[in-house]
């Protein structure tokens, strides 16, 4: 069964009903790029969720992050675990990202 091309009418009706997405590009205080934000010696996963808790106080509920390659060539299993703690991080604290 093929999907049939959403209306004019139901891609209006379905985006009025998203949230207003009101985000930042995010990177923890700790970490001076993203290499560091996101490799296993310097990931501060404390320290983003106490960030993540002040960015939804203050009426934020998106972040943009920026997956570092080179931390994925070097401990792909490790970042893969890191970025799944931050999502559900981000989850807690009702952030898209």
């Amino acid at each position: 069964m093929q999907n049939k091309p959403w209306t004019t009418e139901q891609a209006q009706q379905w985006y009025a009903r998203q949230p207003l997405v009101l985000g930042c590009n995010y990177l923890p205080a700790s970490a001076v790029n993203t290499t560091e934000m996101w490799q296993a010696d310097t990931y501060d996963l404390d320290g983003i969720d106490r960030e993540l808790r002040l960015a939804a106080a203050a009426g934020l509920n998106a972040v943009r992050v920026f997956l570092q390659y080179w931390v994925w060539k070097a401990d792909p299993l490790g970042l893969s675990a890191r970025f799944a703690a931050f999502l559900d991080l981000a989850e807690q604290h009702g952030m898209l990202v």
